[in-house]
């Protein structure tokens, strides 16, 4: 009995030894697996982790792209607002010039002198004798500069020029046009003399009739400004300016004519 137990007392041993590699074996299977299945759960949870960060970017791209569409989506309103504005102002500035062409066509223009200030016909530095564009003119009609000092220095009205009238009979005639008739006009115009010659005498005649009584016999070397009423009785008045001095260089200067019609 004692020999039995003996023998399988060997026999476990034995068999426990043979066992050793094996369980050791497993055991390390075992660690490893239980390794491999931790290092799996972090990739997994990983994993996870990175879908979820990819699905808020898709998320955010989604509504980047949504509000972009908006913005797009106003800008193009905003766009075709601007443009129907702009159409709206381009048919109010053509109806506006429309208005403006049909009152134009209704109130005719002032009566305006041609070649007013003697600026047009000479481009002296001094002084020359010629013809008067917008003008008739009879006798010595003279453009002369501003300043000239064989003609005494005198500076002009306006502008760069005036004109003179010299001696007995010179004339400069004018007819001018779109008149109201028997409407009341103002004609402005100023006038000087010579320096170092006698005074001359100006005639002034509109539509034929003579006015006389509201220039001095006596002028300044400095131009002075007058001024005329007269009352038309047609469309087209004729202006005539004449030097009607006794004999003798006497010469009259003129500058800065205008009509004006009386309210």
């Amino acid at each position: 009995m004692r020999n039995r137990s003996a023998s399988l007392e060997t026999v476990g041993s034995e068999d426990l030894a043979d066992k050793m590699p094996k369980l050791s074996s497993l055991l390390v299977e075992s660690t490893e697996a239980g390794q491999f299945a931790l290092g799996a759960n972090q990739q997994v949870t990983a994993i996870a982790k990175l879908s979820a960060a990819l699905a808020k970017v898709q998320l955010d791209a989604q509504e980047a792209k949504t509000k972009a569409e908006h913005n797009t989506n106003d800008i193009a309103m905003g766009l075709k607002l601007i443009q129907e504005v702009k159409l709206e102002a381009d048919n109010n500035s053509q109806a506006i010039a429309v208005e403006k062409s049909q009152i134009q066509e209704l109130t005719p223009a002032p009566p305006t002198l041609g070649n007013a200030g003697f600026e047009d016909g000479s481009i002296t530095g001094s002084y020359e004798y010629a013809s008067v564009p917008e003008w008739t003119k009879t006798g010595g009609t003279v453009f002369i500069k501003s300043g000239c000092r064989p003609w005494g220095g005198t500076q002009a009205e306006e502008g760069s020029y005036f004109l003179g009238l010299q001696r007995l009979g010179a004339s400069i005639t004018q007819s001018v046009a779109n008149h109201g008739p028997g409407k009341t006009y103002q004609l402005n115009f100023s006038s000087a003399k010579r320096s170092g010659y006698d005074d001359p005498t100006l005639k002034l005649y509109i539509d034929v009739q003579l006015y006389t009584e509201t220039f001095p016999q006596t002028l300044s070397t400095s131009f002075s400004w007058f001024s005329v009423m007269y009352t038309a009785t047609s469309s087209n008045v004729e202006f005539k300016f004449e030097n009607s001095s006794p004999s003798g260089d006497r010469t009259l200067f003129l500058d800065g004519l205008s009509i004006s019609e009386v309210r």
